[in-house]
């Protein structure tokens, strides 16, 4: 009887590993260059379900704001990973206060030892001017031009050019981050779903590109990666994608890393296990999890007992409330003490070994590899 318990709990282990190995699976861009797959490999090998990377969302409508800096004060180190956005762009008008900011702050993060990821809260594409234009479904009427007949994108619709000149502006921006050398984890599309179809079907997608539903997300998407990937190839890019449901998922084949934006109350510094399953049936278990936006620092004592093991986390950003370090808005997700008091921040996160830093050891060896190929 002993016996069998034992063979039993062997092959449970066994099982369990080979789930956990699924979450491993190949880069879906096959010419990905080799600095990319370093960052793969370091993400697969030295850290998945072992260690988890810190983020912090920088502050992409300001300038005045800088959030790496306010981690530094509070904990006396930076984080791993820098969120950035390519939100204002695509703007010819934003050159005189914005632009290029976001790219520059890339560079230097990356130059210095750390990782990178962009979202793109993507304005109004029929505008010009970023002034007026929203990312927003309730703030504006574009929509993704999509043939439900022949299920794909409607690509002799005025919508489809205005798409795809905002696509060859953020194209050229990711290509000079690659020839810089920088690796992106690149997160476009994010939160599709928002409340779509939910509360008896009222509930409405919080952003343009997911208002007409999955198949026209899912479109768009795939097309931006075929795009991006064998049209301008850019092959520094790490795909992660952040549609918040099932129906929004596109593929295996064009998904690195699934993510889920975690603003959750009674989550609070807990491990996020619902999401990660959540994450993990979606896919399949075959693609690495993250937190790709939160607004509580999950702690390590959390993160270690709990069977959710994911990649990283990224705390979103502080408001203009907190341009002035002077000011305290209790609201703010770092900055405040609403969501992250300051044990929350050291001693249950930032001050242990599980939770990656800039400078880490392991981080500084992906570098050097980097560096050296």
């Amino acid at each position: 009887m002993k016996r069998n318990l034992k063979h039993n709990r062997l092959i449970c282990l066994f099982a369990s590993a080979l789930l956990f190995t699924a979450a491993c699976t190949a880069q879906v861009d096959k010419n990905a260059d080799s600095s990319t797959k370093l960052v793969m490999q370091y993400f697969e090998n030295e850290v998945y379900g072992k260690r988890i990377l810190t983020g912090m969302m920088d502050c992409a409508w300001s300038n005045d704001i800088d959030m790496d800096k306010k981690v530094l004060a509070d904990t006396g180190k930076h984080t791993a990973l820098m969120g950035y956005d390519f939100m204002f762009l695509t703007k010819s008008d934003s050159r005189s206060w914005y632009h290029p900011t976001q790219i520059e702050k890339a560079k230097a993060w990356w130059n210095q030892g750390g990782l990178v990821t962009f979202c793109w809260h993507w304005l109004d594409p029929s505008t010009r001017s970023s002034r007026g234009a929203s990312f927003r479904t309730e703030e504006t009427k574009f929509r993704i031009p999509y043939d439900s007949t022949a299920k794909t994108l409607n690509t002799n619709a005025k919508e489809f050019t205005q798409i795809k000149r905002d696509l060859d502006t953020v194209a050229n921006y990711l290509s000079e981050l690659q020839e810089a050398g920088v690796v992106v984890l690149w997160r476009p599309l994010h939160e599709a779903c928002g409340n779509y179809g939910k509360w008896g079907g009222t509930g409405k997608a919080w952003f343009w590109w997911g208002d007409s539903g999955p198949e026209p997300y899912i479109a768009l998407y795939r097309y931006m990666f075929d795009y991006f990937t064998n049209e301008k190839g850019l092959h520094n890019l790490i795909w992660v994608w952040n549609g918040q449901e099932a129906a929004w998922y596109p593929g295996d084949d064009c998904v690195d890393i699934v993510g889920y934006d975690v603003y959750d109350d009674s989550n609070k510094h807990k491990a996020a296990e619902k999401y990660y399953k959540d994450l993990m049936a979606w896919s399949g278990s075959k693609k690495m999890a993250a937190i790709s936006e939160a607004g509580y620092v999950p702690s390590t004592e959390a993160l270690k007992s709990s069977s959710a093991k994911w990649l990283y986390y990224m705390i979103w950003n502080d408001d203009d409330a907190l341009a002035d370090d002077t000011k305290k808005d209790n609201n703010n997700f770092w900055g405040g003490t609403k969501y992250n008091k300051a044990e929350d921040k050291n001693k249950n996160a930032f001050d242990t070994d599980y939770q990656i830093k800039l400078g880490d050891e392991g981080l500084k060896a992906l570098f050097e590899k980097i560096h050296d190929r």
